[in-house]
């Protein structure tokens, strides 16, 4: 399946060739004149048969900005620009985006010159917003979970590529980041294998472990087969061998499961999606990658929940790999886009209130000694300020969800729930990446532990990534300001770029296509969310 899905011929090019065949119907017509723009952009409402409905406020903006003269008529370049435009809109699908949303099928058939202009523009202006910031506002599908893009202006975007070149301009407005293309050309090879047909399917049964005979061995054979993920011989398959069980397991680290050459029930459903189920999982991380800011920075950190895992990237190269833990079901971690500003070194933990209600409430209530045992000091919220109250005076079986007039601190040590070294990075959900004094979470495969924010496996070497060349920092000094026990804030002299995402498609730097659970539901989401914007 890999080899097949990073060589399959990239789609686009048959519409590429009907379009250039199908825009003469509406450059041959009479060129579009200003006065009959203004007029039809006058009208309380343009509706054209056969296409989306228009962004009539930003249409005409647009066009009386430039009083209303016509873009892609009027000459041979306006009308070269209209073809490679029309080219590119008709293939938009080849980013997991609708043509349709786009217009490419109505512009190509019409023959009214000044509908074939107003579509072409709207077409593009919203090819530029979706490409530069993605179809959605990814804070709609909830608030606590993402941050709001900053929003690409198609009309904007539009004009200034009429000013720097159009055709140029087409060309790059996708991401640029490698993974993106690497994504781009799966989608293009999961497409080509659904239309070469289905894939065989596994029956529902008892768990198949190496050994097991029967028919449900051939069918596991057949569709590793089909994918080119085993090179058994299937019709020679009576029971489930050991050398089947090798290409299960591969087949389940890349899809994220346990490899452990059982095939249970979540290990079915994986072998049972077809082609075009994991063409429409690469679609939906596309359009991840698009949220993303256009510039990752030369250095970055990419901290992917889906994957457990944080990679720190320098001029495109992996110099640092690390696995961490996220949030747990209840308290995902967000999509966000921010940047470490400063690391601190044996850090205070200021609890948040949903925190303290939810998880550290019970636990108080459980084991009276909790607070002492665990370094917390307990103070009183406001409107009384911050007033240290003591918490063997404190009725904590009368406190509850709703009622939690305390803020609780913890302080520095070998039980602080923060570890040694905290990394602050500005952001709406108070979330950061920080130490932990249980690093055996990490031997887990599913990580997903915390209460929003991430833990690090080897957050020491992070901060002497942080302050290499920086006097007097090395591996002894950190340790040894460590061991003092002082807090001790240390602020960058430039802030390293961090992006939490959420990808549960990938492809490897070897050109692998892997798949990570959704482990918070998004994909679904992002799906239905999807289906309404189109």
């Amino acid at each position: 399946m890999v080899a097949r899905f990073l060589q399959a011929p990239a789609t686009g090019a048959l519409l590429f060739l009907l379009v250039l065949v199908a825009l003469p119907a509406a450059a041959a017509a009479a060129d579009a004149e200003p006065a009959a723009i203004a007029a039809r952009l006058g009208a309380a409402e343009v509706a054209i048969p056969g296409a989306k409905r228009l962004a009539l406020e930003r249409l005409r903006a647009f066009y009386a900005g430039r009083d209303h003269r016509p873009v892609w008529s009027g000459s041979g370049e306006g009308r070269a620009d209209a073809a490679a435009a029309l080219a590119v809109l008709a293939a938009a699908d080849r980013h997991g985006l609708d043509p349709a949303r786009y217009h490419a099928a109505a512009i190509a058939t019409r023959s009214d010159a000044i509908e074939a202009e107003l579509l072409l523009s709207d077409g593009l202006m919203r090819y530029f917003a979706d490409m530069g910031s993605g179809r959605i506002d990814p804070s709609r599908l909830g608030p606590e979970d993402y941050a709001k893009p900053a929003p690409t202006d198609g009309a904007a975007a539009l004009g200034a590529a009429l000013q720097g070149g159009l055709q140029a301009a087409l060309a790059r407005a996708a991401p640029a980041a490698p993974d993106y293309g690497r994504l781009l050309q799966a989608l293009a090879a999961a497409r080509a294998l659904a239309d070469a047909g289905p894939w065989p399917t596994l029956d529902d049964g008892q768990k198949l472990r190496p050994g097991d005979a029967g028919s449900r061995a051939q069918q596991l054979c057949r569709r590793l087969r089909a994918s080119s993920e085993t090179r058994q011989a299937c019709d020679q398959i009576t029971s489930y061998t050991e050398a089947l069980a090798r290409d299960v397991r591969a087949f389940q680290a890349r899809h994220g499961l346990a490899p452990d050459g059982v095939v249970g029930e979540a290990t079915r459903a994986r072998l049972n999606l077809q082609p075009g189920d994991l063409a429409e999982i690469i679609a939906l991380n596309l359009e991840r990658w698009r949220w993303l800011p256009w510039d990752l920075g030369r250095r970055h950190v990419l901290v992917d929940m889906a994957a457990f895992d944080l990679r720190l990237m320098e001029d495109g190269r992996e110099v640092m790999a690390m696995p961490i833990v996220v949030g747990r079901a209840y308290f995902h971690t967000p999509i966000f886009s921010s940047a470490i500003t400063h690391l601190v070194l044996n850090p205070t933990w200021h609890v948040p209130p949903r925190i303290a209600r939810e998880v550290l409430l019970p636990r108080i209530k459980e084991d009276p000694d909790y607070l002492g045992a665990n370094g917390f000091r307990v103070f009183a919220a406001a409107p009384e300020g911050r007033r240290e109250v003591d918490a063997a005076a404190v009725d904590w079986e009368r406190l509850g969800i709703r009622h939690f007039p305390y803020v609780l601190r913890q302080q520095p040590g070998p039980k602080n729930a923060l570890g040694r070294i905290k990394f602050e990075l500005p952001n709406p959900f108070v979330v950061y990446l920080h130490d932990t004094p249980d690093h055996s979470l990490f031997r887990q495969r599913v990580r997903a532990f915390s209460s929003g924010c991430i833990r690090l496996a080897r957050a020491a070497d992070l901060a002497l990534y942080l302050l290499q060349g920086r006097e007097p920092w090395s591996a002894t000094t950190l340790a040894e300001a460590i061991a003092a026990g002082h807090t001790r804030t240390i602020a960058l002299p430039a802030p390293l770029p961090v992006h939490l995402v959420y990808f549960t498609a990938f492809v490897d730097a070897a050109g692998a296509l892997r798949f990570h659970d959704d482990i918070y539901g998004r994909d679904q989401k992002l799906r239905a969310a999807l289906v309404r914007v189109n």
